[in-house]
């Protein structure tokens, strides 16, 4: 954990050093992981169009964490469970 970045900084300082995946609300397949990974959780609200779109062009892998909206510190331990599984 560590204080807040921006979205685009935060990707391009972590992408080269570990797997990126996004966490959204929704039901899908854990992706395959690397040795080391790192989620990106968004705002309570959601992640924007923009966003999804940017994530896209970055090819990010998504990870399902719920159908339900998660506060940013509860989607942190559901993520963690769902890596573990």
């Amino acid at each position: 954990l560590r204080e807040p970045i921006h979205l685009e900084k935060a990707i391009d300082e972590y992408k080269s050093k570990i797997q990126l995946l996004v966490a959204h609300q929704g039901e899908g397949p854990t992706p395959q992981l690397e040795e080391k990974a790192g989620v990106l959780i968004g705002p309570e609200g959601g992640w924007s169009d923009g966003e999804h779109e940017y994530f896209k062009t970055l090819a990010l892998p998504l990870i399902s964490i719920s159908q339900f909206t998660l506060r940013a510190e509860t989607a942190a331990v559901v993520v963690s469970a769902r890596l573990l599984q």
